[in-house]
């Protein structure tokens, strides 16, 4: 695997955090550093940094066995 996979999961994660602590910040009034820490915006970046992680590897692999 290359470290790109890795780089991809993580910026994927940072973003959904952000974007999801942007939304909470609109629609429940709270401040952005609030947003951040609540536990279900960590958990939710978190799955994604999971899932981009394994989509992105699986998909690697599939080139890799077309090569």
């Amino acid at each position: 695997m290359s470290n790109s996979v890795v780089f991809k999961s993580l910026a994927n994660g940072i973003v959904t955090l952000i974007v999801i602590s942007m939304l909470s910040t609109l629609l429940k009034d709270m401040d952005f550093t609030q947003a951040i820490i609540l536990p279900y915006n960590v958990i939710t970046a978190t799955l994604a940094v999971a899932g981009s992680y394994v989509g992105f590897t699986i998909k690697e692999l599939k080139q890799l066995k077309q090569s």
